[in-house]
């Protein structure tokens, strides 16, 4: 029998998204924020492996055939949402002979906001999850299972990540900043605690819509290459640009920024154009 791939999911103005194994996927849940929506999904998959035989008189080899499990993550923009829904009924919910056994998850502010849509779309009950216990409950796991979780990076070092070693100290208390739409700082205490101190309106949604006043982009990934590209030393002012290096008095190394889009500004004299091609060259970083 012919195996079977899901179909292309095709969204107006980004490029496709092959899910090739969403047929075989036996946990699904949805994380939808104010501009993006991930997906995260858990199938079952089988590879091959190839096994080799050497010795001296002989060499030979042979394949066998394993099944094993993966995680997959997608992301795409919110106002694509019923599209997703759609694709994601067709190639799991229509081709399911138990629906009530997929079990749908859903965070964000979106999973309040679409509840009814996603329960019409797909015809199952959504089992609501608090987004900030997620995030942490997350961030607990990665850090105290997978190594090398936590780094410093530095985009002009070279190596630009520096890995840290959590193990050796204590985990709690940490500075948890999320960056979505906007950005939330909270002081995680515990595995149950946790208190927000602050947040700033300038996040994931600000950068998006700067980039598509100033560039000609087109999606969210299209920024992202442009800030890959570009370098931000070009528009920000550092504080070595100020001091002519770092001001150790209060530990403050020259690479940091002292203003942003600071070498933007210009005198009465000089053209928008100037501008436009400072920023251009800048790119978005």
């Amino acid at each position: 029998m012919a195996e079977y791939y899901a179909k292309s999911l095709e969204l107006s103005g980004i490029p496709a998204l092959t899910l090739t194994n969403l047929k075989h996927a036996e946990r699904i849940a949805f994380d939808i924020g104010g501009s993006l929506t991930k997906l995260a999904f858990f199938s079952k998959i089988s590879h091959k492996r190839a096994l080799y035989t050497i010795n001296p008189n002989t060499k030979s080899n042979c394949e066998t055939e394993e099944e094993g499990w993966r995680l997959h993550f997608i992301n795409f923009e919110t106002k694509y949402i019923e599209s997703c829904l759609d694709f994601v009924k067709q190639n799991v919910m229509g081709r399911s002979t138990d629906v009530n056994g997929k079990i749908i998850k859903a965070t964000g502010g979106g999973a309040h906001k679409y509840k009814q849509l996603i329960n019409e779309k797909l015809g199952v009950e959504i089992s609501k999850e608090d987004e900030i216990q997620c995030l942490i409950k997350g961030c607990n796991f990665l850090l105290k299972n997978i190594p090398d979780e936590a780094f410093i990076y530095e985009k002009h070092s070279n190596p630009p990540y520096k890995f840290q070693s959590p193990s050796n100290q204590p985990l709690f208390p940490y500075l948890l900043v999320n960056i979505g739409s906007g950005v939330s700082m909270m002081k995680v205490i515990s595995d149950t605690e946790v208190e927000r101190i602050g947040g700033t309106s300038l996040g994931g949604g600000s950068f998006w819509g700067l980039g598509s006043l100033l560039t000609k982009a087109k999606g969210f990934d299209e920024l992202l290459e442009l800030a890959e590209k570009g370098d931000h030393r070009l528009v920000d002012m550092l504080v070595k640009d100020i001091y002519g290096g770092s001001y150790d008095l209060i530990g403050l190394p020259g690479d940091i920024i002292a203003s942003s889009f600071g070498k933007a500004a210009r005198s009465a004299s000089d053209t928008s154009t100037h501008l436009h091609e400072r920023i251009k060259k800048g790119k978005l970083s």
